[in-house]
């Protein structure tokens, strides 16, 4: 019933949009199927890591040091700020080769080469692994839930067994639900959307960035000034 529970709550806070799911869809609108899944599994290995922090006792340490959180949300603010700005320049660059494009059918046509040299940068696997890795550590969406919300299902109490389980059940379910993320976003009608409306698409995305890292940072100065 326990795992029954947490797999439901769980399912809730992965459905929530917040950076990992703007991230997942953006990579795999822009980039392969395959690239997508590299996303993905950084985004898992930080719940894996957020798991194991919680399990070894999270809720306790933010307690006995509330600045940690703050520090946390600190450093989280400013990645998801420096993302945005990624997003931002990506858009610029899509409405500059679009502008570019549309004068050059007018005077001289440009090489493909010089068109791709215009448009959006692809990022290595590598690159959207490590993306993906500090995009969930830096998710102060991950820090609450498993400070406060999954430590509930993860008390003293419970048997080794019970929570190797637990683990295992979010690093699966957080894996699987990432999955069908990047299936339905790399599909050839999405990827056209984006193709038509990209420089929308990472503008937006950008600003939400921004936005979220900015949010970060106010929060994170607020609880130092007040501490």
């Amino acid at each position: 019933m326990l795992l029954i529970s947490l797999a439901g709550i769980h399912f809730m806070a992965l459905i929530t949009p917040g950076p990992d799911f703007f991230l997942v869809t953006q990579v795999a609108v822009s980039h392969s199927r395959r690239e997508a899944m590299m996303t993905v599994l950084g985004i898992t290995l930080g719940v894996a890591i957020w798991a194991v922090v919680a399990l070894l006792g999270l809720h306790v340490l933010v307690e006995k040091l509330p600045w940690i959180q703050a520090v946390l949300f600190l450093a989280g603010g400013c990645y998801l700020i420096y993302l945005g700005i990624l997003l931002l320049k990506s858009s610029y660059q899509q409405f500059k080769s679009c502008k570019v494009q549309i004068e050059a059918m007018l005077e001289n046509p440009l090489t493909d080469d010089q068109l791709v040299e215009l448009g959006p940068k692809k990022m290595s696997g590598r690159t959207l692994f490590l993306k993906g890795l500090f995009t969930n550590l830096s998710n102060p969406k991950s820090l609450i839930y498993f400070g406060s919300v999954f430590v509930i299902f993860v008390g003293g109490n419970i048997s080794t067994v019970l929570r190797a389980e637990i683990f295992t059940l979010v690093i699966v379910e957080t894996f699987l639900w990432f999955l069908v993320v990047v299936i339905l976003f790399s599909l050839p009608q999405m990827k056209a959307l984006y193709q038509k409306a990209g420089a929308y698409i990472d503008g937006i995305a950008g600003i939400f960035f921004v936005g979220f890292g900015g949010g970060l940072l106010y929060q994170a100065a607020t609880q130092l000034l007040m501490g």
